[in-house]
């Protein structure tokens, strides 16, 4: 069992010291020559971790103070998506889990070294006494039953939280105060592009400081919103009744003080005046007789299911009911698709007509879309510079 112990740690080491050199490698020169041994060794010291975990509760000898925290961490990074904080990369992420990945070895060894055993590795001494104690085994099951109760909810907040900030990339972030939504800049020369993360229910005082910050300067602003020329959208009332029910404010209450330019006349219109006192705004999005009746549907059904149920959660669960009945996972991917890409690829005409004639643009767009539209911009070489964030929810507010 020492020499297990033993090669687990140095292994643990190795893929610590691996994983950081790898990151160094491919994020400064390109260079993946140790990518498939990193992933190898991480693979087998995963597999030891397990393994370790389990030996803890039969053999009594092994010391819990330098084992369990490099398993823990291991197994929590593994486990649980790690949010991406807003304005970092994935790889500076990935440097940083991997460098704290060898701090936690380095730590463990030191401890050893400099600790109780004098030795860089476990010694002999260690291994001694008896192998087999039903008081250890007896508290092991025990704490791993209460650790059990603690970890699935916690572990299934994370993974919400997490999927939440990785599906809008960081635009959109939950915990358990309430729901934030992040503006980013991103700068080329003297040109700025505001990415501004919206969502359809927010406070009032949400709307009214994203508001605020739109209706002044010189600046030309994308604004997001379905037209609907034919009235093919009769039953769809948007998110006004569900903020009826939750007491909230809908993203259709809020004022922005501009001069509408007509989306087909907006590449002929004349840049922004750099006096200008309000800016531009261009509905840069579709109108739903560019749906298809399959959407159109699915979006008048959302409304009536709302509307006409006494409460939003009797609404959304007969709306869901109504889903699973007549859409198929494909459909309902397909419909999501075109909600998501199809209007976002018309943003794109807009914004590279923007970006030929305007100094400042701004897109308040839902941070479902978000994702595409940040990659879109950062192909034209825009870079970030800032971000903050807005409290959009309050799920404690103060009376």
């Amino acid at each position: 069992m020492r020499i297990f112990i033993n090669l687990f740690i140095l292994a643990y080491l190795l893929d610590g010291t691996l994983s950081v050199v790898d990151e160094i490698l491919s994020r400064q020169w390109g260079i993946s020559l140790l990518t498939g041994l990193r992933n190898n060794v991480a693979l087998t010291v995963l597999i030891g971790a397990v393994l370790v975990y389990l030996f803890i509760g039969i053999d009594a000898r092994i010391p819990k103070k330098f084992v369990l925290p490099p398993i823990l961490y291991l197994l929590a990074i593994s486990l649980i998506p790690v949010p991406l904080p807003a304005g970092m990369g994935r790889e500076t992420l990935a440097f940083l889990l991997a460098l704290s990945q060898l701090l936690v070895a380095a730590g463990v060894i030191a401890s050893m070294r400099y600790g109780k055993t004098g030795h860089w590795l476990l010694p002999k001494s260690v291994f001694e006494e008896k192998c087999l104690r039903l008081k250890n085994t007896g508290w092991y099951l025990l704490a791993n039953v209460c650790l059990a109760l603690l970890v699935l909810p916690v572990g299934a907040y994370f993974l919400l939280t997490s999927s939440i900030s990785e599906g809008t990339a960081g635009f959109l972030r939950l915990d358990t105060r309430g729901i934030y939504l992040t503006e980013k800049d991103y700068v080329k020369a003297d040109q700025t592009i505001r990415l501004i993360g919206m969502i359809h229910l927010g406070k009032d005082t949400f709307y009214k400081d994203v508001a605020k910050s739109l209706s002044s300067g010189n600046a030309v602003i994308l604004a997001e919103g379905v037209s609907d020329r034919e009235n093919l959208m009769r039953d769809f009332s948007g998110a006004g009744k569900a903020a009826e029910f939750l007491g909230l404010a809908s993203q259709n209450t809020m004022r922005i003080k501009g001069k509408f330019i007509d989306a087909d006349a907006f590449g002929e219109s004349a840049p922004a005046d750099e006096d200008a006192a309000f800016p531009k705004i261009v509905r840069a999005d579709i109108d739903s007789s560019e749906l298809s009746p399959a959407t159109v549907t699915y979006l008048n059904n959302i409304g009536r299911f709302i509307k006409d149920n006494s409460s939003l959660l009797k609404g959304v669960m007969a709306f869901h009911q109504w889903s699973s009945e007549n859409l198929s996972p494909e459909q309902e991917k397909a419909i999501f698709n075109e909600l998501i890409d199809k209007r976002n690829h018309v943003l794109f005409d807009h914004i590279k007509t923007a970006i030929a004639g305007y100094r400042d643009i701004i897109i308040p767009w839902g941070a479902m879309h978000m994702p595409q539209i940040e990659a879109e911009i950062k192909k034209k070489g825009f870079t970030f510079k800032q971000a903050h964030e807005r409290k959009a929810i309050d799920f404690w507010p103060r009376k």
